[in-house]
């Protein structure tokens, strides 16, 4: 009785191993320009999302590029899926890098260290 209840466990521990691992591998094939959705239904979402479109949707392989500006006026890159009209990532386009005051540093000069 144990024997085939440890069996029927790693049978069934196996199986689910592989449907987990088959459903990862899954990938969609390219699609072809009659599955892609139009520029116009890309701009429509992005409006829809708050965003205000600066530029034409590009397409770009699977995706559609454009800018955009956010609500509170950063202009930002958006990537949206072709085929489906998800978007895939909105990104700032310009990250100020300098956004701390200044640096100051303190140089000890021969006097200092003479005290």
């Amino acid at each position: 009785m144990k024997k085939t209840l440890t069996i029927g466990l790693a049978v069934t521990m196996l199986a689910t191993a592989v449907s987990f691992v088959a459903a990862g591998t899954y990938r969609r094939g390219p699609a072809s320009t009659a599955e892609m959705l139009p520029a116009y239904e890309i701009l429509t979402t992005v409006r829809a999302l708050g965003y205000d479109p600066t530029t034409p949707a590009f397409r770009r392989g699977p995706y559609y590029v454009l800018h955009a500006y956010d609500r509170y006026g950063v202009k930002v890159r958006v990537v949206a899926d072709a085929q489906l009209g998800d978007i895939v990532s909105i990104r700032p386009v310009f990250v100020r890098h300098y956004d701390a005051g200044p640096r100051i540093i303190h140089v000890q000069t021969d006097e200092a260290s003479k005290r």
